[in-house]
This record gives C-alpha cells, sequence and structure tokens, in this order.
C-alpha cells in the first residue's frame, strides 16, 4: 500500500509538471535574485531569452568558454544521474578550467560574470547532489551568458527550464541537446522541463 501511495504521488508530480502553463513558467522566479545580476533576461510570453552586455571576440577566450561548457556537461549530467562522485570530478575540472589566463584576463562584465561562475563552483565543492543542485541556475545563467558573447563561436547551446524546481521557483539549466533531461529531479522527473532559449 505504501509503495502505491508513492508511486500515485510521483504522478502527480509529473502530471503537475507536464499540464503546469508556459506563461506560468517564470512565477516566483521573477523577484528571486540569483546573482546573475549580469544577465538580463526578457520575458514575452512563454519565452525567455538572455542578452549578454558584453562580447567575447578574442579566438582564445572563445575557446575556453567553450572547454567551460563542454566539462559544464559533464557535471550537468553527473547531476541528471545522482553521482556524486562524477559530480565532484566535473566540479573540481571546472574550477581548473576558470583559472586559467583567457579567463582571468578578461575585463569589466566579462571579468564579474567568471567572478560569479567561480562563486558558484566554490559554492558547489564538496557538497553533496542535492548541495551542488542549488547553484546549478546561476552557473547556467553565468554560463549561457558567457555562451552568448561568444555567439560567433558555440553551437548546440539550449537553455532549458524546469518550472517545478525548488518548490516551484523555477530553474535553468543548459544543455547540448533539445531533448529534456532535468538536472534537478535526475530519474524522478527526468523529462520535466523545456527549451526556452538556442544557440
Amino acid at each position: 500500500m505504501k509503495k502505491v501511495f508513492i508511486a500515485a504521488a510521483l504522478m502527480g508530480l509529473f502530471i503537475a509538471c507536464e499540464n503546469k502553463p508556459q506563461e506560468d513558467d517564470h512565477q516566483g522566479h521573477a523577484h528571486h535574485d540569483d546573482g546573475s545580476s549580469h544577465v538580463a533576461a526578457e520575458d514575452a510570453g512563454d519565452a525567455t531569452e538572455v542578452h549578454a552586455d558584453f562580447t567575447i571576440s578574442k579566438h582564445s577566450e572563445v575557446e575556453q568558454v567553450k572547454a567551460f561548457y563542454s566539462e559544464y556537461l559533464n557535471l550537468k549530467n553527473a547531476l541528471v544521474a545522482n553521482d556524486k562522485e562524477a559530480s565532484d570530478k566535473a566540479v573540481q575540472n571546472l574550477q581548473g578550467l576558470l583559472n586559467n589566463d583567457n579567463f582571468n584576463s578578461m575585463e569589466g562584465r566579462a571579468s564579474a560574470v567568471v567572478s560569479q561562475m567561480g562563486s558558484s563552483l566554490r559554492s558547489m565543492d564538496g557538497e553533496s547532489v542535492d548541495g551542488k543542485r542549488e547553484e546549478l541556475n546561476t552557473l547556467s545563467m553565468s554560463l549561457f551568458t558567457m555562451l552568448k558573447a561568444a555567439d560567433h563561436g558555440v553551437e548546440n547551446a539550449h537553455l532549458q527550464y524546469c518550472p517545478m524546481a525548488f518548490n516551484d521557483q523555477g530553474a535553468y539549466w543548459v544543455s547540448d541537446v533539445k531533448e529534456i533531461r532535468n538536472p534537478y529531479f535526475g530519474d524522478k522527473m527526468l523529462k520535466c522541463g523545456s527549451v526556452k532559449e538556442s544557440i
């Protein structure tokens, strides 16, 4: 009987995620300060667009952003799989990539975004899978801003959103495929979410 109740509760969450109206996806998130003040997100109905207020045009910096994105995908996939060991390794690798001269030499708004990514990674370091998930939204928005700033050198970056993350506050992540694999709930609600913007 207990198993039936748990299965029914999970099914109710899944249905709620699938039936949540698109226009409500941003509710509860609009006034939430995730530290990503460098990101201007405009809500146009059911679409959210991230604007980078700087550009990254130096080839070596673009390549470093791409390398960071590649390792970020390892972190995101580890969170989808609830794999603490793999997520720990990815966080360590991301911190190493962030300490590269190409990131350290960035100035102005780009430097502020790099600093925010570093802060998120420091907060994730050594944390449980759930602890890392708490910082993923901020890291993801910062990364997507960097990817947009380096737009000419980046392909297959999709900003995705789960309206149910963090008690319906909602949260974002970045993926290289449009298929939803939710890092906030893992296998509990693997397909909960939608693509909000693509590069």
